[in-house]
């Protein structure tokens, strides 16, 4: 049994000796004189792109489905091909990060180190199958997230979106433990397996006030997750902590957890929507609200980059208003419609990152004050070029 659980989780021990590696081995050839710290960014990606393609190939030949103590873990064929597309993305990622570093000056060994942190936690929650496991797994996450967030530690901007985002998902992680206890105490069980079989009784008529309770605790749950991938009314955090963070943090908080986080959504409304029917509404509610209200704010927009913030929200919107289906058919849509979000936001990000790398030597040349690339700046490009002025043209209808 043991044999198989490391063979089945041998991702995640992989990805843990590589981040230990990958830190003890970056400080060495920073304490060696014979390297030159301009050339650690170069070093680093390498390394990273080098390891992800390992780690490519060993979830293709990975084919273990075991469960790990009592299903607080669960490795299935679904999950492994899941956790192949984390790669492949992590990978273009990784190299969009590469050049945003350059943009930023960010020149440090922990970055990328972080990200392996952020991929293995990500491995964890898709195969999570337990309220405690999956709130390990994302407080896991979180923390990864809360330090690249804070990166540029002389950017009072960056350091002030980090502690925002450190207390508002502080305060997200003891509303989980709150609907997780409630819902431990009316159940006597917080594995997601032994919640299926529970659900299937109807509770309506014998145990009102137990099924009220649970109805609540998992609204809870629901919300925390709705706070994650930030839909109205629980995205006010998010433009401003992306905006305060480095490009590159911005595009890893952007594109990473999405996937993992709305993966976990579908797996917890596919639990609870045939028990509670009201849940289905309430997705309709929210849904509609952030996609009128997204569209609204993206309109309201000077900065470019919150531009694009808020038209990823309106995004997911529609992601909600799908999950109203609760049908194979709907999760496909689902996931076809996030991979061309995914598609559309590295060709966006990738854009943004040359405009702001633009943006800075201009800036540089004239040595004035730097500031945000406003849409207001892009007046007129047509005439300027015209080929820049397509690539907007169709980057920006495709988000449309």
């Amino acid at each position: 049994m043991e044999c198989l659980l490391t063979h089945s989780f041998f991702l995640e021990l992989f990805l843990v000796f590589t981040f230990l590696f990958q830190l003890l081995y970056n400080s060495y050839i920073l304490q060696n004189i014979r390297y030159h710290l301009p050339l650690l960014n170069k070093e680093l990606i390498f390394q990273t792109l080098y390891y992800l393609l390992i780690l490519m190939f060993l979830g293709l030949i990975s084919k273990f489905g075991v469960f790990f103590i009592n299903f607080l873990f669960l490795n299935k064929e679904a999950v492994y091909f899941f956790k192949i597309f984390i790669f492949i993305l992590s990978f273009i990622i990784s190299i969009l990060i590469f050049r945003s570093n350059i943009t930023s000056l960010i020149n440090d060994i922990e970055f990328f180190s972080l990200i392996f942190l952020i991929i293995l936690s990500s491995c964890l929650l898709i195969s999570a199958y337990d309220l405690i496991s999956v709130y390990l797994a994302l407080e896991m996450q979180s923390l990864c997230f809360y330090a690249i967030t804070s990166f540029k530690k002389n950017s009072a901007s960056s350091v002030e979106a980090g502690l925002k985002y450190f207390i508002i998902g502080s305060v997200a992680s003891c509303f989980f433990l709150l609907g997780a206890s409630l819902l431990y105490g009316c159940l006597g069980t917080l594995n997601l397996m032994d919640l299926i079989f529970l659900f299937s009784f109807n509770l309506n008529n014998d145990l009102f006030y137990i099924n009220t309770l649970i109805f609540i605790s998992v609204l809870i749950i629901l919300f925390v997750f709705f706070f994650k991938i930030s839909i109205f009314p629980f995205h006010w955090w998010s433009p401003d902590v992306y905006e305060g963070a480095p490009l590159s943090s911005t595009i890893i908080l952007a594109l990473l957890p999405k996937p993992i986080l709305f993966a976990f959504i579908i797996k917890w409304c596919f639990i609870i929507m045939h028990h509670f029917f009201l849940i289905k509404k309430i997705c309709l509610f929210f849904g509609f609200l952030t996609i009128v209200f997204g569209s609204f704010f993206a309109i309201k927009q000077v900065r470019l980059k919150r531009f694009i913030l808020f038209s990823s929200i309106t995004q997911f919107g529609f992601l909600i208003l799908m999950l109203i289906s609760n049908y194979f058919d709907g999760y496909v849509f689902i996931y076809f419609f996030l991979i061309i979000y995914f598609i559309s936001s590295i060709i966006v990000w990738s854009t943004f990152n040359i405009l702001l790398n633009l943006n800075n030597k201009i800036f540089n040349f004239l040595n004035v004050l730097k500031i945000a690339i406003l849409i207001g700046s892009l007046r007129n490009l047509v005439l300027k070029n015209k080929y820049w002025a397509f690539v907007f043209f169709i980057l920006f209808f495709s988000f449309a």
